[in-house]
């Protein structure tokens, strides 16, 4: 009895160890609705990303989803040459406890253009105007 106690601590303490697994995501808080808030970064990115020519969104289009029946509108960034095929950027807003969540996920986040994705959509979120 000993023994089983002793192996059930052991393993307890080996599962208590293990470092909780990394999210997929990066997350931002707004005030404000899920479809206002999406709508927001919709303009955002397309004036400051697309229509501003910046490189690293030459070979991708944008797709905003903001009349969502789940109530989590999103826009998409897809491949310009594969435009059915699977994002490569995702933004989701959803209702939170207080105000929206706002979610993006996608191997664009990978890239060396990752961190400067993350902080414009962070700026935008809390409100920012500013394409810089």
């Amino acid at each position: 009895m000993k023994r089983l106690a002793g192996a059930l601590a052991a393993a307890f303490l080996l599962f208590g160890c293990q470092a909780a697994p990394e999210k997929d995501y990066v997350e931002f808080q707004a005030a404000s609705d899920p479809t206002n808030v999406a709508s927001a970064l919709s303009e955002r990115m397309a004036e400051c990303w697309f229509k501003a020519g910046r490189a690293e969104f030459a070979d991708f289009i944008y797709a905003p989803e903001l009349n969502s029946y789940a109530g989590r509108p999103r826009i998409l960034v897809v491949a310009r040459a594969d435009p059915g095929g699977l994002p490569k950027l995702v933004v989701e807003a959803s209702k939170a406890k207080r105000g929206t969540s706002v979610r993006l996920f996608g191997p664009l986040l990978s890239t060396a253009s990752g961190p400067r994705i993350a902080a414009d959509i962070g700026r935008w979120t809390a409100g920012s105007q500013g394409c810089a």
